[in-house]
């Protein structure tokens, strides 16, 4: 059984995405220091590198992450 290092929390938060492949929209689950879950329509392949925006308040502009794998 592997263990999670850090602690996660039970969000939902809008995210967008971009890729040198792909374009999407989803949601984001269960954040982390060390990275989230996200579900989207959008087939992500795997090993992708990808820029986010997160909406973590409709009154605040999103939160850009430049790159993450």
């Amino acid at each position: 059984m592997e263990l999670r290092r850090g602690r996660r929390l039970p969000l939902q938060l809008s995210v967008s995405f971009v890729s040198d492949e792909v374009t999407g929209t989803g949601v984001i689950y269960n954040l982390s220091k060390e990275g989230c879950a996200v579900e989207s329509d959008t087939h992500m392949p795997m090993n992708s590198y990808v820029q986010l925006e997160v909406q973590v308040s409709p009154d605040e502009s999103p939160v850009l992450i430049e790159f993450a794998a």
